[in-house]
């Protein structure tokens, strides 16, 4: 029927139009993300983190220094994280900042997944004072999580602060702290951004573009098949 043609039109180039607002939408998101990354890496002078507590702001995506001991049996695995089409894990672990009862933790790098998924994999962690380089970042919450089962042990879906005070009695600095010094525990560097890796934005306004080119070509199409149709129309 015509009421259903015109339904049907409607929810395509809505449909459409959606999806080129999403595409500028993360556009303007690695825009904005690079930015503030740019922004902090052109400062000059690193920061030594000491136990006594901190803004996240001051510390957001700047290179940070941190001496400290690990608190290995507190480590927790984020899963799901694919690597050159290998699955396996990011290691998290809290480490005691020296002269202080503040912890911070450390994402130590990504380690691939044991072949049962019952195993985790074995990480060596050192022991006594360690010192720890890299950038600091609050985690993001841009997440789903599909399930109310978002801790499994030490097995997690995605990290909050947070999330990890609450299961570990820790009091935390506010931020992440994305190693990048080697260590000896053969983990590999994690980017401080991961989710704006991938597309470009101009990428993403590329796709926009033609999302919306969709949606007008629908709708002029559909005008046209409407006005074609009643040009047809038996006169009486």
């Amino acid at each position: 029927s015509s009421l259903s043609a015109v339904i049907a039109v409607a929810v395509a180039v809505s449909a459409f139009a959606a999806a080129g607002f999403w595409q500028l939408h993360r556009a303007h998101y690695k825009d904005e993300l690079k930015a503030r990354v740019d922004r902090a890496m052109s400062m000059n002078s690193d920061i030594e983190m000491s136990a006594l507590p901190i803004q996240a702001e001051t510390l957001e995506f700047r290179w940070v220094h941190v001496r400290g001991e690990w608190l290995a049996d507190k480590t927790i695995f984020i899963d799901n994280k694919i690597r050159d089409g290998v699955v396996g894990y990011e290691v998290v672990t809290p480490l005691h900042i020296a002269a202080g009862n503040l912890s911070v933790l450390v994402d130590r790098g990504w380690v691939a997944a044991p072949s049962l998924r019952s195993q985790l994999p074995n990480v060596k962690t050192a022991s006594g004072m360690v010192d720890v380089s890299g950038t600091a970042r609050a985690p993001t919450n841009r997440f789903l999580e599909l399930s109310n089962q978002v801790e499994a042990g030490r097995v997690w879906q995605n990290l909050t602060i947070e999330r990890f005070q609450t299961w570990s009695g820790l009091a935390l600095q506010p931020v992440v702290v994305f190693q990048q010094n080697a260590g000896d525990d053969k983990l590999l560097p994690v980017h401080v951004a991961p989710e704006a890796s991938g597309l470009s934005a101009d990428r993403h306004r590329g796709y926009a573009l033609t999302w919306f080119g969709l949606a007008v070509v629908t709708l002029v199409l559909a005008v046209a098949a409407k006005l074609k149709s009643k040009n047809h129309e038996p006169k009486t």
